[in-house]
């Protein structure tokens, strides 16, 4: 697809022009992949900052929980935790919430360090150093559970 060359070439606002092309049709889309669309709708706006890729993503969030995939949820849900930290407006109390549903979503993941370590970065982001220190040990938990396998 077009939108998917422009989008490894750099080219994100006409990504995105392609995607929102695509979602005119969005009646005639079968639902995951309407929440592909709108997910990678919102990648493409995150990497030119536009703000609009907010809305894009919890759309996405919500079209794959609607389709009853929770792992594609989780997986947008994630990304966009990194897009909220590392945008220009630095949410890093709305990526936390959301790395926080994903453990609530999916259990099984609480035996992996990346979110933990997550949170950990975003509470270093807002000078709550005992928070950060509590997920970094969990993280330290995680790897070593894993290590010692």
């Amino acid at each position: 697809m077009k939108s998917e060359m422009c989008y490894k070439q750099g080219k994100y606002r006409e990504s995105a022009d392609e995607w929102r092309a695509l979602l005119h049709f969005r009646e005639q889309l079968p639902a995951r992949r309407l929440s592909y669309a709108t997910y990678q709708l919102a990648l493409s706006l995150a990497l030119t900052d536009d703000p609009a890729c907010h809305d894009y993503f919890r759309q996405s969030i919500d079209l794959a929980v609607v389709a009853k995939d929770t792992t594609v949820a989780i997986h947008y849900m994630r990304n966009y935790a990194d897009v909220l930290a590392s945008s220009s407006q630095a949410r890093y109390v709305e990526s936390n919430v959301l790395l926080l549903e994903i453990l609530r979503l999916m259990p099984s993941l609480n035996e992996h360090a990346i979110l933990y370590i997550g949170l950990a970065a975003n509470y270093l982001n807002l000078h709550l150093y005992d928070a950060a220190q509590r997920y970094l040990k969990l993280a330290w938990e995680r790897e070593n559970y894993w290590n010692g396998r």
